[in-house]
């Protein structure tokens, strides 16, 4: 997280899901919850013509530290199944007690 911040870039959500949390939203959600051992969930705003260059950009920075998967989104019913994810991820939390 503190790469990303400190190449510069000012995503509007920036979140980690440690490796607890995905195993219990695998057991609760089941195969769409990505592989690995965290999530990094990175959101940016702006114009229409620019956030595709800074996803290319925060991509190539995330390559460079060793991401296994990268998925990105643009627009809004595109972000809401990441968003969608993520709550499953609160959820699945709950459930473990």
């Amino acid at each position: 997280m503190q790469r990303i911040l400190g190449s510069g870039h000012l995503p509007s959500a920036l979140e980690i899901t440690d490796s607890f949390t995905l195993r219990a939203a695998r057991d609760y959600v089941g195969e769409s919850v990505p592989e690995g051992e965290a999530h990094l969930l990175v959101e940016v705003d702006g114009q229409e013509n620019t956030v595709p260059l800074e996803l290319q950009a925060i991509e190539s920075l995330l390559r460079g530290l060793g991401a296994v998967s990268i998925s990105a989104a643009v627009g809004d019913a595109e972000c809401e199944k990441f968003w969608t994810l993520r709550r499953e991820f609160s959820y699945s939390l709950r459930a473990t007690g």
